[in-house]
């Protein structure tokens, strides 16, 4: 599975933590979990904007990316921006369709500022249907976490039913 930084760079997920660390100048292990979650969303322009939710990291997050998984009947990924948090560390968030229902988002600095617990992205979503059912979710996958020094934190994602 590859992993789209930028429109001009692919990684795969292991190519992802090696560059963290290189980056944050270390290597990967493991360290106390982080968790991340999907908050209340605001509509803006017609517009849903979920901001992602850091909590439960004891060691300090300096970098980080997921996947967020999505009906595509019923949603659009318009971006990602950086969240209160991430501006605060001078983090900078890229994101991309990597398929239909799957949202890449990373979010790194060219510096070793940790993020404080709290938003640190907000996704954009556009709604373009309504979901079978009645309610849709959205999901967190794959959440990588790394601390200023390159190492990995455990982690979870968390999803939010609409």
């Amino acid at each position: 599975m590859k992993l789209a930084c930028t429109s001009i760079i692919t990684l795969s997920r292991p190519g992802l933590r090696l560059l963290m660390g290189v980056f944050l100048g270390g290597f990967a292990a493991s360290v106390a979990a982080g968790t991340l979650q999907l908050g209340n969303p605001t509509v803006r322009d017609g517009q849903y904007v979920f901001p992602v939710l850091l909590q439960g990291s004891d060691q300090g997050v300096a970098a980080l990316d997921f996947r967020l998984a999505y009906d595509p009947a019923v949603f659009n990924p318009v971006g990602a921006h950086t969240g209160r948090n991430a501006v605060q560390a001078q983090k900078q968030v890229s994101s991309n369709v990597s398929e239909p229902g799957e949202f890449v988002v990373v979010l790194m600095g060219f510096n070793q500022n940790t993020v404080a617990p709290g938003e640190v992205v907000e996704i954009v979503m556009e709604k373009i249907g309504e979901p079978a059912g009645g309610t849709t979710l959205l999901q967190i996958d794959d959440p990588t976490l790394a601390t200023n020094v390159g190492v990995e934190v455990d982690s979870r994602g968390m999803g939010r039913t609409l």
